[in-house]
């Protein structure tokens, strides 16, 4: 809900709010927010972020509130936000080399085109051509020395000195048209003025009391308190035996809620097999995969990883057969980028070489790592590598590799990390190296039949309708593809003279791929033939590069269909961007000897494993709130965009980063038939397996 009528706060900054805003609701404010809600991290849950929004809350919690109400301590907490990021730097910035200032203030950049319209025109802050050109040399600059941390943490300190005084002698001018110009403007004299210049920032940003104190009423029924009962029960009435979950936080108390069970239909509850969050560290959301213990068991490796060995449940000296996987898709898509623009300056270089190399693939070729991590009742720890790490022999007991906290005094063990960049550059320093996306994957066994299936859980990079963020997206999906493969190889086959698995194993993904299975979804524009390269065109239908990879190129059934419904529905969107995919097995080589067929089913020695049913589960109708005369109405579909009760980015829900998902759950009930053959080919045996799929 915005602000209604031309009276925002009462303050000065009215008559500006009124021009560059206008009356009612504002597409503007909403993207201005979410750049400030990015780069000044108000919702981040880094201690070092004390921007905490959730003590603006009255509801409920009147110790938290601000004596001089909520709108006031906003307008505090906006202030203090806005400073800290104009001194950030790589070292002092818990993210590292990302989202600092130099990254915002790109003129090309469109978070630095709304930060712009929305905040630095109306207060009268823009640059001159020769301020550019200044900002310009010291970025350049920073790149020059990325590579030395030192002198980037230099040449970033210098690019902020240099924005901090431009801006206060821009607010000299603007203000007191000239008077103060002749005043020093010593570092002292200049950070005092900056802290003006912050001030006004935050109070343009701010918010009425009237509508914020609406925003806050509304979140109190976002509280997880309230909406966990619900979540969970709709968890359990989908009667799951694999259920694959992303943008998951909350997670120990989501993953007691769900093994208690007794709530829903089911009789007991779901297991945690898995739980890893999307950063290097443990902190902000994370991808999960649980299982029902009833029907399924979680396998073990023999040793330290070797191939899989004692069955699920076992006590004795293996690890659970579960693993993690971290992408390095954006660098991956750079580099191919990259190498293709040099190759189009090739002038001389032989037609047929410069086509065979424009075909090769992002995501297929980047090196594969494989290490340790520690995982303490299906919560995996910590990634990042710190100082001084590499002179440990082993972590301690109860203590995740690479130096994070004790996090349980449960037992801890080992599992599988397989990643796209080497483990010591698992550091915010190389932030650039390694994607915030990652995929949690489990090899479980059907307790019925002692069929294997292995399950990945995984959470693509965001942005629709961005050809740069689709080309990360399909490398990611061909890392993903490239690793499950490894997994397979490292814990089917076995190393030399070990005995493998014989039978074909299906794998199977949930997986949140923040894009659609169309490029029409985005508007006429982009349904051209031939407007992207990436994406496969089939009876007039352009697929965007994820959904071409998966389907086509990777040979993963869409088991939900690509027509189905929408499954993100947000004030401006309703597209389906979620999926569960289905492979039979990979081609086989080594022990496996898997061998895929023209309709992608696999045989393994002895065996063909064939996805013989799908049942969908249809997509969810939902319509979106509304809020009038004191009460809450569902909206059309044609209202949402003026009508639905949204709260910009804010605020954040207790100690959550985020607003709740905008997701809808999806799930389908998979049948999968094994076809065993006897000498020369003759039907032998036909073998039935069910297993009820979940994603959400």
């Amino acid at each position: 809900m915005q602000p209604t009528v031309p009276h925002y706060t009462g303050d000065a900054f009215d008559e500006a709010r009124l021009q560059t805003f206008g009356v009612g609701r504002s597409k503007l404010f909403i993207d201005l927010w979410c750049v400030a809600k990015t780069y000044l991290h108000l919702f981040d849950r880094e201690p070092s972020y004390p921007y905490r929004i959730d003590a603006l809350a009255q509801t409920g919690r009147p110790e938290n509130a601000h004596p001089e109400g909520p709108a006031v301590a906003l307008k505090g907490l906006l202030e203090s936000a806005t400073f800290d990021f104009f001194h950030r730097n790589t070292t002092n910035h818990a993210h590292g080399n990302k989202h600092l200032a130099y990254h915002l203030f790109d003129r090309n950049s469109n978070d630095y085109k709304i930060w712009e319209r929305g905040l630095l025109h109306p207060l009268g802050y823009t640059f001159t051509e020769e301020e550019w050109k200044e900002a310009e040399a010291l970025r350049q600059g920073i790149k020059t020395k990325c590579y030395d941390p030192v002198e980037c943490r230099k040449a970033v300190d210098r690019f902020n000195a240099w924005l901090r005084r431009t801006l206060v002698c821009r607010r000299r001018h603007t203000h007191h048209k000239g008077a103060l110009e002749h005043f020093e403007l010593s570092e002292a004299r200049i950070e005092e003025e900056f802290q003006e210049v912050a001030l006004e920032m935050g109070t343009f940003l701010s918010l009425n009391e009237s509508d914020l104190g609406r925003l806050l009423d509304y979140q109190h029924e976002m509280e997880w308190e309230v909406r966990s009962k619900s979540i969970v029960k709709e968890i359990e009435s989908m009667q799951a035996d694999v259920v694959g979950l992303q943008e998951v936080d909350r997670i120990e108390d989501l993953r007691d809620k769900l093994r208690r069970g007794g709530e829903g239909e089911r009789e007991g509850g779901l297991k945690l097999a898995v739980f890893k969050h999307r950063k290097v560290r443990p902190y902000d959301d994370g991808c999960a995969l649980f299982y029902n213990p009833k029907v399924l068991q979680l396998c073990r490796l023999r040793g330290q990883g070797g191939c899989m060995g004692a069955k699920g449940g076992e006590e004795d000296e293996s690890l659970p057969a579960v693993a993690v996987i971290r992408y390095g898709g954006e660098a991956e898509a750079k580099q191919q980028l990259e190498q293709q623009e040099r190759q189009e300056e090739e002038e001389e270089e032989e037609e047929k070489e410069v086509s065979k190399r424009r075909g090769s693939k992002a995501g297929a070729g980047k090196a594969l790592f494989r290490s340790r991590l520690l995982m303490t009742e299906g919560i995996v720890g910590c990634e990042e590598v710190h100082e001084g790490d590499n002179d440990k022999q082993a972590p301690e007991e109860g203590q995740a590799k690479g130096g994070a906290d004790k996090i349980s005094t449960h037992k801890t063990e080992e599992i599988d990390l397989w990643s796209f960049t080497a483990p010591e550059t698992l550091r915010r320093i190389h932030q650039e190296k390694w994607d915030e996306r990652i995929a949690v994957v489990a090899l479980l066994q059907h307790r019925a039949t002692g069929r294997l299936i292995l399950a990945a859980s995984t959470h693509l990079a965001h942005s629709q309708d961005k050809p740069a963020a689709e080309a990360v997206r399909a490398a990611q999906v061909r890392q993903l593809d490239r690793a499950l493969c490894e997994i397979r190889m490292a814990w089917l086959v076995g190393k030399e003279g070990e005995e493998g698995r014989e039978e074909a194993v299906p794998t199977l993904i949930m997986m949140d791929g923040n894009d659609t299975p169309h490029l029409s979804c985005y508007g006429p524009h982009r349904a051209v033939v031939g407007e992207i390269e990436e994406g496969g065109k089939e009876g007039g239908k352009v697929y965007t590069p994820m959904y071409q990879t998966m389907a086509q190129e990777l040979g993963h059934v869409d088991c939900l269909g690509e027509d189905y419904g929408p499954t993100s529905i947000t004030l401006n969107r309703r597209y389906r961007i979620d999926y569960i995919w289905a492979k039979m097995g990979v081609e086989g080589k080594g022990k496996e000897g898997g061998k895929k067929d023209e309709r992608g089913d696999v045989e393994g020695r002895g065996e063909k494993m064939v996805l013989e049913k799908v049942e969908v589960t249809p997509a969810l109708d939902v319509q979106l709130a509304g809020f009038k005369n004191g009460g809450k109405y569902l909206v059309s579909h044609d209202e949402e965009a003026t009508e639905a009760v949204y709260g910009l980015p804010l605020p954040a829900i207790e100690d959550q980063p985020c607003i709740p998902s905008d997701h809808l759950h999806v799930s389908a009930h998979l049948t999968f038939r094994v076809d065993r053959q006897g000498v020369g080919g003759r039907e032998q045996k036909k073998e039935g397996e069910e297993l009820l799929m979940k994603d959400s």
